[in-house]
């Protein structure tokens, strides 16, 4: 029996707030990137699903991407590889902050 013990949730969001509105950044070709680096790094099965999220009082749509990993894993961290995309498309989703879950815990990183 295979056991995957890491669980990680890649929180994307789908709007940036700009001059106090919400403004629609799904881009399929900027999360087609992550999702070509996640299977670069032999992360091949993992959900991807529609949420709406609650921020400062605002609701707004979210892609979270939920990742079941081995506890050995020589590749890149799933957590690693998605700070490194965030910060590379930055400019496009204008985020104060950035999140991810690792086995039920949540990491914010401001930006």
């Amino acid at each position: 029996m295979l056991v995957l013990e890491e669980k990680y949730v890649l929180h994307i969001p789908s709007y940036k707030y700009v001059d106090g509105q919400l403004k629609s950044i799904v881009s399929e070709k900027c999360i087609n990137n992550l999702i070509t680096e996640l299977n670069n790094n032999a992360y091949h099965s993992f959900y991807k699903t529609n949420v709406k999220g609650y921020y400062k009082k605002r609701c707004f749509d979210e892609i979270l991407i939920t990742i079941f990993a081995p506890k050995e894993n020589l590749h890149k961290k799933p957590s690693t590889i998605f700070i490194e995309w965030f910060r590379e498309h930055n400019h496009i989703l204008k985020q104060e902050s950035m999140a991810y879950e690792y086995n039920n815990s949540l990491h914010i990183i401001t930006l």
